[in-house]
């Protein structure tokens, strides 16, 4: 007995005399914070499974390395994995730095929360966008991107620019924000998704649905959070080069350095579009002729874009940032021709729109002790826009400012904003409590009496209960507020989260949401021989009730293999929506509008998406389907939606796939009357978008270059009798979309 004990004791000691312990610590290779739960595999030589650790929430797991050679890999989902063939053991630890592709199951939210949460873990249901993504994409501003997704649509106008609709709403319901602060600037009623650069972006958070607990106004369809990168890497200098087929040209660059608990980071480019497709044709005079196209469907456009920011990191848990964005931007629309003779000479009316934006932001955030935080955001954002009209004369190459009525403004918004939140885990329930103070003031010649302001003054506070271990979540929440122009109401909202097992989840919400009429909406006064819009000071504010309901189901899940399973339907009943209705509905050609109340609409949407991952494919496959109830002066009518994104990864040949596919269906556009009530007099056609790109790494990963196709169907226009969307200047029945080009992005990082 003795004999067998010792000789088996002999062999655990040459077995481990043989086997070395190396530690591996994993960490985001962009933010460079610790990742938790990445799979850390040893192989044999035979590529046999030898162990498998996991990270912890310092991003380490200790592995023991029995034969030699072996093989380390490292896997986590959302993330390219890493392998390193180990000969030898000459180092006792192992940094991996993982990149970002997708997101997952984990993610890790910020938006309308006081501390970052899991989604999984977060009562309302979100969509994130990864940087890796909208590389892919070849997105250089956030329109690109948002395009894609469901319940999501995109407008273009030659000068307004590029507008959005979330579950069928338009712009003016949706909150844009840039690290937690909104974006001002609304041109009809919708804030310019172009002039949002996407250079300096970590990821984009969405929530469809109304926040109006948080966020306030302009929150009942949903709220888009652009979140920018805040560097932890010692330094880091990085170029970028995008050029496409229409006649586009993107250059930026950036630096970031880290030291101790500071970091600062500053950047800047030019995006630069040379226009496309002329619609006027060429003017002559008897036996002589002009080329003298000039006058384009896409306006060209160049933009100068800037960003800085500085981080501190407090060993207690206090953070503070603050960060700035510029943007400068030029779009000129030539006219046609309107004279042309050799005696009186060439005339043509040419505009000129510079807008400039500077979105600034402070924020403050820390911990009490274990179980509270705190958190202040404030911000400043200033919005001008300058019109400039001039008769041309193409014979002399004189310009002279026009006197027409109208052609000529300089309109300045400026918005100061300030939220705090404050949380803190009591023995049976967690308390959310906050304020959101928005102070609006607007300059314009378009605004009637010039100068105005609207204050807004709110209070909220939200409850979570857990019951039965933590697997019912239910939260309830209020909003109590002081608008200065607007008489505004208690907004109540509940949460349900109910996890009936590890594979499970059911999500329910309600909402009361509530907007009050803009500057523009009650005092426009815009007048020239092309509009007649004006505003009206007897606007109600917009109210609603929204419900929804999501079950989230894992079909499967073995390390960063996954699928899960998506069902989510929202009810949106909205009063009083504040849209531009003619004066003269009996004269088509009439330019006569002004904002009015719409009586009601009501829809309901369901939404199906697959999303996982297997081996080096990621997918997203999604179905939604909308119908809008029938009112008085239309009938119901439905809307589908199927969008695709494919990430595929070829180890060998190290080049990353990408695909992404949108199909929108027919759907008539909704036109309010100066009664109130509605109808449609147009229908929109089905059509297909499909994207497609490849990226291949070079240099040890310090370089990159991403080719692709945009719109490969090559969809340019569609024609709907009656139809007018993306605003008066669009007009025609006609939607436009750039043709099929192709694009290349040259990326360069030194770190």
């Amino acid at each position: 007995m003795l004999s067998r004990l010792f000789t088996l004791l002999i062999l655990f000691i040459a077995f481990h005399a043989g086997a070395q312990s190396v530690t591996v610590h994993v960490q985001n290779g962009e933010s460079r914070e610790a990742l938790e739960f990445a799979y850390v595999n040893v192989y044999n030589s035979e590529r046999v499974l030898q162990s498998s650790t996991l990270t912890d929430e310092d991003g380490n797991a200790t592995v023991m390395i029995n034969d030699f050679p072996a093989k380390l890999e490292v896997v986590a989902t959302g993330y390219t994995s890493f392998s390193l063939p180990i000969k030898t053991i000459t180092n006792q630890e192992i940094k991996v730095s993982l990149e970002k592709r997708f997101a997952a199951l984990n993610e890790v939210i910020v938006t309308g929360v006081a501390a970052p949460i899991k989604a999984q873990n977060a009562l309302a249901s979100y969509k994130v966008i990864t940087a890796a993504s909208i590389k892919a994409q070849g997105a250089i501003t956030l329109n690109e991107v948002l395009a894609n997704q469901l319940n999501t649509n995109i407008s273009n106008d030659g000068i307004l620019g590029a507008g959005v609709r979330m579950q069928g709403m338009g712009g003016d319901k949706v909150k844009t924000l840039i690290d937690g602060i909104a974006v001002n600037g609304r041109e009809g009623g919708n804030v310019d998704m172009g002039q949002i650069s996407l250079f300096n972006v970590e990821r984009i958070e969405m929530v469809q649905g109304p926040m109006s607990i948080i966020y306030g106004s302009d929150a009942l369809g949903g709220v888009i959070n652009v979140i920018e990168k805040q560097n932890r890497k010692p330094y880091e200098l990085q170029a970028t080069a995008n050029y496409e087929s229409i006649g586009k040209y993107n250059f930026n660059i950036g630096g970031a350095k880290s030291w101790k608990k500071h970091s600062v980071n500053l950047g800047g480019g030019r995006n630069y579009f040379q226009g496309w497709k002329y619609l006027d044709q060429p003017v002559g005079y008897n036996k002589d002729s002009a080329l003298a196209q000039r006058h384009m469907l896409f306006k060209p456009k160049e933009q100068y874009v800037a960003n800085a920011g500085y981080q501190y990191r407090a060993t207690s848990g206090f953070k503070a940032s603050l960060a700035t964005n510029f943007l400068k931007e030029n779009v000129t629309n030539k006219g046609p021709i309107q004279s042309y003779n050799p005696l009186s000479g060439v005339n043509a009316m040419d505009e000129y729109y510079y807008t400039t934006r500077s979105n600034n932001r402070l924020s403050l955030e820390g911990k009490i002790n274990n179980k509270a935080t705190w958190q202040i955001l404030s911000g400043y954002a200033y919005y001008r826009r300058v019109r400039n009209t001039y008769i041309t004369d193409l014979t002399t190459l004189t310009q002279d400012l026009s006197s027409a009525q109208g052609v000529q403004d300089t309109s300045v918004f400026q918005d100061i904003t300030s939220r705090g939140m404050y949380q803190n885990k009591y023995k049976h329930f967690e308390l959310t409590a906050g304020y959101d103070i928005t102070l609006q003031n607007g300059i314009s010649r378009k605004i009637t009496g010039d100068n105005h302001t609207i204050n807004d003054y709110a209070a909220f506070a939200l409850a979570t209960f857990p019951f039965f271990k933590e697997k019912l979540k239910l939260q309830t929440g209020l909003r109590a507020a002081h608008n200065t122009k607007f008489q505004s109401p208690l907004i109540p909202a509940v949460n349900i989260l109910l996890s009936l097992n590890e594979k499970l989840q059911l999500r329910a919400s309600y909402a009361k949401g509530f907007r009050a009429p803009s500057l523009k909406e009650m005092y426009l006064s815009f007048v020239d021989a092309n509009h007649a819009l004006t505003g009206n000071q007897n606007l109600r504010a917009e109210t609603g009730h929204h419900l929804q309901l999501s079950l989230s189901r894992n079909l499967y899940k073995k390390q960063n293999n996954y699928a899960q399973l998506v069902l989510t339907t929202f009810y949106n009943h909205v009063k009083n929506g504040i849209m531009l209705v003619p004066l003269r509905p009996q004269d088509s050609t009439s330019i006569q509008y002004s904002y009015g109340n719409l009586s009601q609409q009501k829809n309901i949407i369901a939404n199906l998406q697959l999303q996982g991952q297997w081996q080096n494919i990621y997918y997203t496959l999604g179905y939604a389907y909308n119908r809008t109830f029938a009112q008085a002066g239309y009938q119901a009518f439905n809307a589908q939606e199927l969008n695709a994104n494919v990430f595929y990864y070829y180890k060998k040949a190290k080049l990353h796939f990408a695909t992404f596919y949108k199909y929108t269906g027919a759907q008539p556009f909704l036109r309010a009357s100066i009664d109130g009530s509605a109808n449609f007099d147009g229908r929109q056609p089905a059509y297909h978008m499909l994207d497609a790109s490849v990226e291949r790494k070079l240099w040890k990963n310090k370089a990159s270059i991403v080719a692709g196709v945009k719109n490969i169907m090559d969809v340019q226009r569609l024609h709907a009798s009656g139809l007018s969307t993306g605003g008066i200047h669009s007009g025609g029945g006609t939607m436009n979309f750039l043709p099929r080009s192709i694009f290349t992005t040259l990326r360069l990082t030194l770190d």
